[in-house]
């Protein structure tokens, strides 16, 4: 679309407004009015619904405007609307991806989202704030620094802003539009050999400290040699699978 007429923001939203908001509202409505309040379908793996400690004006609008990441911020669960968590990261990703496309290096944008998210994944705000304590530059009952540990919050609990995540996906589908020295790299058997077996590794070895940021480098990568690299070692054109489709 960029190399043909040109982004269309208004093109894009409406896009995923309709792509997205439908079975959004849908999985709400049926988890708060049906699903949530159903004894027999509780499993001990989800935390009911009564243990939402946030106000119900506030859940209900966060949940309205797509913010449930940002209602699990304040909220124990959201029964079996947890799941939906990530579709509020996808459409606050959303909020800038057309905007940075529109830009002449959308590479730089992209990349300092990473790199700004992984400084605040691991506590910067709140190292500041600490820092700034220990300088007597702010005190710890201050609004100040009460705001930033709750924002700091917002980047490192469980269902948190991984918006970098997204953005390590857009990373691989610019490289393979317009990077094609680095995507013959990627596709080299040298590479796939390496890059599996160091996953397969960590994997095994430091399954509880790798970060997610690790498994989305890993997906994109996989995807790309999957859709695009006729020699990748992993291939899912199986004679099984084309005879299946053909059935």
């Amino acid at each position: 679309e960029k190399q043909t007429t040109g982004i269309s923001v208004r093109r894009f939203y409406l896009k995923r407004i309709l792509r997205i908001w439908p079975l959004y509202y849908l999985i709400i409505i049926l988890c708060f009015l049906f699903l949530n309040d159903w004894a027999f379908l509780e499993w001990k793996t989800i935390a009911p619904i009564q243990t939402i400690i946030i106000d119900k004006g506030l859940l209900i609008f966060l949940l309205v405007i797509i913010c449930p990441n940002v209602a699990l911020l304040f909220a124990s669960s959201l029964g079996y609307a947890n799941p939906t968590w990530s579709i509020g990261v996808e459409e606050q990703f959303y909020l800038i991806w057309p905007h940075i496309m529109k830009t002449r290096r959308p590479m730089i944008y992209i990349s300092s989202i990473i790199i700004i998210m992984i400084f605040l994944r691991n506590g910067l705000l709140i190292h500041t704030a600490n820092w700034l304590v220990q300088a007597s530059w702010l005190a710890k009952s201050s609004i100040v620094y009460k705001s930033l540990f709750t924002f700091n919050r917002f980047f490192v609990f469980s269902f948190a802003f991984k918006i970098d995540a997204m953005a390590i996906g857009a990373l691989g589908a610019i490289t393979a539009v317009y990077y094609k020295k680095i995507l013959a790299l990627i596709f080299s058997k040298t590479f796939q050999w390496a890059f599996y077996c160091l996953f397969a590794i960590a994997i095994f070895t430091m399954p509880d400290i790798l970060p997610y940021q690790g498994f989305s480098i890993f997906f994109i990568l996989l995807i790309l040699n999957l859709a695009l690299n006729e020699k990748s070692l992993l291939s899912i054109r199986n004679r099984r699978i084309a005879w299946l489709g053909q059935i």
